[in-house]
């Protein structure tokens, strides 16, 4: 099949709920593959045969699973990760905003692969293959890149929202409800006499149960969540040796993704990080007679470690992000040592997506420790006593406009500003040691509209001792996203931009260069309620409720558990939880209103149930 744009026009595909591509004006691609069944792994491959396609896909937890963009030269292989294809006369190139891809490129007719990490591009024209290089500021505050940003973000919302939508349609079995051994009993009895239909059944039930969980933890009920947990697990283990059961893992895994997905942003501080490591206890449970999907599942570990790191790094949480890395270190030497014996018993394949996974897991590993070593700059400083120190203080090589560590390069378009600090520059003394490396580094970054973000600038020396050069520094700043005043950067317009920090060290001027980025300030700006089931209602029944936040940038979040609810009508109908509950007296229409606060902004969003008389027939 064949998707068209005209020049003006716009396509989005979707992919099972997993992935999402999108087509420029006057963009042309085939869809050479498309494939998943009820069990089997999700195969996608779009041939771009002209224009432009930006793809967002989740992370694919089956090591089977594979996503690919490919043109006459390039083909770019993912799973699970943001990026950017296009095709001209010019050639091919790809832009990587999100995890890592693998990027085959051909030249004279010969395949050249490579791994290219977010925020780089890299490129291929009949002529030669473009060096891998940064994305520029002016690629960051195109139009085309920050729409597909905030598109990226309200698809992984609307994909959450989807897999939440989904279980609370199946219902909450919990063990804090008073027919909880009932349901039990119930389930067991149905897959006795499921016959065929009995894998694909307790796959319905173990989410049903799994969901049910993390609904007790988003409750505050931890303690009795685990309880819950602790018994499944048990039952999961048992059941594997079943013959029903065993035929129903492909299935089982298929809820633990759905609900990884779900925790996938967890924090180790939130009451759902528990939950988050059991369920990856669990995949590992359930794939542990295949060996190489086994492997792969350790590595998504790893990444998810990772994950957590680049959090902590973000709020300045600096020893946590450490220790995460270490533990994510930890996993991807168990990888490496694991694949020798692994790899040579799986196909191909599968043996080349676990050498290209764990390549990137140490392209990752090596980037998180230098933006760490970068953020741990200001904190060090914070102890200096004098412009020295014998403190060994990490070092950054953020990249230039230019793709050059250390040459000079401007942002095409753009005046740089000159800023004189408030402290006048004063030569240091003639017999002053050189400094032999200057480090430029923001905090924080990024930052939002409005906001402010201070520079300093910092001197090293052979020997390990450092200085705070800030006070003798001049800054100037390559694009438009702010102003500066000193070492201080407020932030006006959302986009990227390259500061410069230039100091005269014994008479040489040395130059050290960061890269911050802005983002639009996020503010609450609609709250939508809806019903999980018909919203005409016989007297006594009870309807689940759904309520999403909507944010200046698109994204979404659900918000269910937050919001406040009123009834128009309470002896029409009343709330429970976030339980519409019909009356048993009143009848007729009743107006549910949910309101939500947030950053002391509050948006309120209302539905409508018609309560009927039981005689009535409603569809339900």
């Amino acid at each position: 099949d064949e998707v068209r744009t005209d020049v003006t026009g716009r396509a989005t595909l979707s992919f099972f709920g997993r992935g999402e591509a999108r087509l420029d004006g006057d963009t042309a691609v085939r869809v050479e593959d498309l494939s998943s069944g009820a069990t089997a792994p999700i195969r996608m491959r779009l041939q771009l045969t002209s224009g432009r396609v930006w793809s967002r896909i989740l992370r694919l937890f089956n090591l089977d699973s594979t996503y690919a963009v490919s043109t006459n030269n390039v083909v770019s292989t993912v799973r699970g990760t943001a990026f950017d294809v296009s095709r001209g006369g010019f050639g091919s190139s790809v832009w990587i905003t999100k995890g890592f891809v693998e990027v085959e490129t051909v030249w004279n007719g010969t395949p050249t692969d490579e791994i290219v990490a977010e925020g780089f591009k890299t490129a291929a024209n009949p002529d030669n293959i473009s060096p891998t290089e940064p994305l520029s500021a002016d690629d960051k505050a195109s139009e085309w890149f920050r729409r597909n940003m905030d598109a990226d973000d309200a698809f992984v919302a609307r994909a959450s929202d989807r897999i939440a939508i989904e279980y609370e349609h199946r219902g909450r079995v919990r063990p804090d409800q008073t027919l909880y051994a009932l349901a039990a009993l119930s389930e067991r009895a149905h897959l006795a006499f499921a016959g065929g239909e009995a894998p694909r059944l307790a796959s319905f039930y173990l989410g049903r149960r799994l969901y049910g969980i993390k609904t007790l933890i988003d409750e505050g009920k931890s303690g009795l969540a685990l309880q819950a947990f602790n018994r499944l697990e048990q039952d999961a283990k048992e059941a594997l040796e079943a013959e029903v059961t065993s035929a129903a893992a492909p299935y089982l895994r298929i809820e633990v993704a759905n609900m990884r997905i779900l925790t996938q942003g967890i924090m180790p501080a939130s009451p759902l990080y528990r939950f988050k490591l059991k369920l990856e206890d669990l995949e590992q449970e359930l794939v542990k007679d295949d060996e190489a999907q086994a492997l792969f599942s350790r590595l998504l570990s790893a990444d998810s470690r990772m994950d957590e790191a680049e959090g902590f790094i973000g709020i300045m949480q600096l020893e946590e992000a450490s220790l995460s890395l270490e533990a994510a270190h930890q996993g991807i030497e168990n990888g490496r040592r694991d694949a020798e014996g692994v790899i040579p018993g799986t196909t191909a394949e599968r043996g080349h997506a676990i050498l290209f996974k764990i390549r990137a897991l140490e392209m990752r590993e090596a980037i998180l420790r230098q933006r760490l070593a970068t953020a741990e700059i200001p904190m060090a400083l914070d102890d200096l006593g004098s412009a020295t120190s014998t403190e060994s203080v990490a070092t950054s090589t953020e990249p230039t406009p230019d793709g050059n560590p250390t040459g000079f390069g401007t942002v095409p378009g753009t005046t740089p500003v000159d800023v004189t600090p408030p402290i006048p520059p004063s030569e240091p003394p003639v017999n002053e040691a050189p400094w032999d490396r200057i480090i430029l580094a923001a905090q924080p970054n990024p930052i939002d509209v409005g906001a402010t973000s201070q520079l300093r600038l910092v001197g090293s020396r052979s020997d390990g001792s450092t200085g705070d050069l800030t006070a003798r520094a001049t800054f100037r700043i390559f694009g438009n996203i702010g102003t500066l005043n000193g070492p201080t950067l407020t932030a006006t317009t959302a986009g990227s931009a390259t500061i410069e920090a230039t100091v005269t060290d014994n008479g040489v001027a040395k130059t050290a260069r960061t890269i911050i980025n802005v983002n639009d300030a996020v503010a609450l700006s609609r709250l939508s309620v809806s019903a999980l089931g018909e919203t005409t209602v016989v007297q006594g029944g009870q309807v689940p409720l759904l309520a999403t936040a909507w944010y200046s940038t698109g994204f979404s979040a659900p918000v269910t558990a937050k919001t406040v609810w009123t009834s128009s009508d309470s002896s029409v109908g009343t709330i429970s939880g976030t339980t519409f509950v019909a009356g048993v007296d009143g009848l007729g229409p009743v107006t549910i209103t949910g309101s939500y606060t947030e950053n002391d902004v509050m948006e309120s969003g209302y539905v409508v149930f018609t309560v009927v008389p039981k005689s009535v027939t409603t569809g339900l």
